[in-house]
Order: structure tokens, then sequence, then C-alpha cells
């Protein structure tokens, strides 16, 4: 499973580079992170202290920013609740690449550095869900099938 999650890091860079391209953004690390939660069960504790280390790490690897930490740790949190009332199904990652793009987006507004526009939100939403949807379901699939 870590090599899956380290794979995960580094294809979303090597992805994001080929493509190149604003309509379609992956975030292959951040649903590596909720599969091996789904699969693997770990501690709650620990699994949100690798979540901030993780975080920390992709901060300062990709985006220099410094908020992922806590948005991982707040991923992690709401996981854990969705996992703890539900079954893990299709409409959990986009749930959860929802509430990522939307607290990321509210940080963006209240640094300043971006103006609250509906349809800014709509289309960055739009440029995640559908790489990383195909990403969850076949990794899913994988390490489904991989586990068996």
């Amino acid at each position: 499973m870590v090599v899956y999650i380290i794979i995960s890091f580094f294809l979303e860079n090597i992805v994001g580079l080929l493509i190149n391209n604003i309509y379609i953004i992956p975030l292959f690390f951040l649903v590596s992170l909720i599969i091996y939660y789904q699969v693997m069960k770990p501690e709650l504790d620990k699994y949100l202290l690798y979540l901030i280390c993780l975080g920390l790490l992709y901060d300062v690897i990709y985006t220099n920013i410094y908020v992922n930490p806590l948005l991982f740790f707040l991923i992690g949190i709401i996981s854990y609740l969705y996992n703890k009332y539900f079954k893990n199904n299709f409409i959990f990652i986009i749930f959860i690449l929802f509430i990522y793009e939307f607290m990321y987006y509210m940080l963006y507004v209240l640094l300043g550095l971006n103006n609250f526009n509906i349809l800014i939100f709509i289309k960055a939403l739009l440029s995640v869900l559908p790489i990383n949807i195909a990403y969850y379901y076949l990794s899913y699939l994988f390490i489904k099938k991989l586990g068996r």
C-alpha cells in the first residue's frame, strides 16, 4: 500500500506535466490517501498524523502555500466520519473531492488570492472530478483485487 501511495505522489506530477492542461487537474495523491483509509482502516490518530506530515511534504514539493496539512487533516476527519456512518461507495470520492476543492477555494478567497465567483469554483471542480474519479475507481478495483 505504501508503494501505491508513493507511485500516486509522483504519478500526479507526471500526469500533470504530460497533460499540461488547466482543465484536467490530477489529485492522485489525495485519492490514494483516501483509498488507503478505506482499505487499511488504520487507527484514526496515526492516520491523521500521516495526513499532516504528507500534506506538509506535498506543500514543500508541489505548492509552497502550506495549507495542505490542514486540508488533508480535515479530509481525514471527514473520511473517518463518512466511513463510520456510510458504506464506501462511488459517491464518496465525489464528495471528498468537492469538499477539498471547496476548502482550497475558500482559503484562496480568505487570503485574498481569489475573488469569490461560483463559476470559477465550478470550473475548478469540473477540472478535478473526471480524472480523479477514474483514478479512484481503477485504483480501488486494482487494490481490492490485489488484496484477494
